[in-house]
């Protein structure tokens, strides 16, 4: 059976997070811990937390829900310092925002956010949510278990570069590179081919 995770709320608003937080409890998540953080300085702190390994249980489970505007720190800012930090690129973040904004959602998603879900109008719709939200993180997905976050090695490639490369583009650059080299090397050999028979 899968451990329920830890939920941290970054979320400044009250209404929106007491909302959030009756709803998981009308969902009657077993286990649930939601902590709160209300500015960008009390989520830093949060994290410093999350990266002392000697604070947590090494079975421990932990998603994090964030919101994009928040006093003190961009939500933004927030996610690419956790998407370039080895003790905490792979703990899931999950976007609530009010904002529409196409620009935001791309925004989100490059700097690495695992979802983005808008905010729902109201407590029905919170119940909703938070009803399919965790049916998928706690029921479907497999979280990562905090106490073997950062361990190991990993070797440099294409699959560690940084959130927001074009991966796309990197690979058609090389193929464009070697292409270049196979035509000079080409040329080289007839040039070479044409000397030799004179």
């Amino acid at each position: 059976m899968k451990r329920t995770p830890n939920v941290i709320v970054i979320e400044d608003n009250d209404d929106d997070c007491e909302a959030l937080k009756f709803a998981f409890e009308e969902d009657g998540a077993p286990g649930l811990r939601i902590e709160r953080c209300t500015t960008g300085p009390e989520a830093e702190h949060a994290l410093d937390r999350l990266r002392d390994r000697a604070e947590i249980s090494r079975e421990d489970r932990v998603l994090i829900i964030l919101d994009l505007r928040l006093p003190g720190l961009s939500g933004f800012d927030l996610l690419k310092t956790m998407r370039h930090d080895s003790r905490l690129r792979r703990i899931p973040v999950v976007i609530l925002s009010s904002s529409s904004n196409q620009s935001d959602v791309i925004e989100s998603y490059t700097a690495g956010a695992n979802a983005y879900i808008r905010k729902p109008r109201n407590f029905e719709e919170y119940v909703d949510m938070v009803g399919s939200f965790r049916t998928f993180w706690t029921g479907c997905a497999e979280l990562p278990v905090l106490g073997q976050l950062g361990l190991g090695h990993p070797q440099p490639g294409l699959h560690h570069l940084p959130f927001g490369v074009d991966v796309l583009k990197i690979l058609d650059r090389l193929g464009q590179l070697v292409v270049q080299r196979r035509d000079l090397c080409l040329q080289e050999h007839i040039v070479h081919g044409v000397v030799t028979a004179r």
